[in-house]
């Protein structure tokens, strides 16, 4: 279970932090104005506020664990179609927009998993 948790964690981090340490790269590479490369900053930040909405709904359908396996292979199609950018900058649109989804549906769910599985490591609610 903890080995879980932390691969969920640890993908949830890498989707966010690794697109604004290469932001000048990526403005280099492409010649994207800061507006562009703004809006990529923001599409997963915004697909994570308007997809929470959705999770309960997906959790009922088709259950808490599946929802997660969901989100974490979003995160890892978002993380590895990066690649492609490299090729086709706005990709990383896509992938942007894809990790927000998968970062929606995780953050929606693994606090109760936790609190599930784990009752007596967590500190009174």
């Amino acid at each position: 279970m903890l080995t879980a948790l932390a691969m969920v964690a640890l993908n949830l981090r890498i989707a966010l932090s690794s697109i604004p340490t290469v932001v000048s790269d990526i403005q280099a590479a492409t010649g994207w104005s800061d507006a562009a490369i703004g809006a990529l900053t923001t599409i997963p930040v915004l697909c994570m506020g308007v997809f929470a909405l959705a999770v309960p709904r997906i959790a009922h359908a088709i259950g808490r664990l599946r929802t997660i396996a969901l989100a974490l292979a979003l995160l890892t199609l978002a993380l590895a179609s990066r690649a492609a950018a490299l090729q086709v900058p706005a990709v990383l649109y896509v992938s942007a927009f894809v990790a927000g989804i998968g970062i929606a549906l995780a953050a929606g769910l693994v606090p109760g998993v936790v609190r599930e599985q784990l009752p007596d490591a967590l500190g009174p609610a």
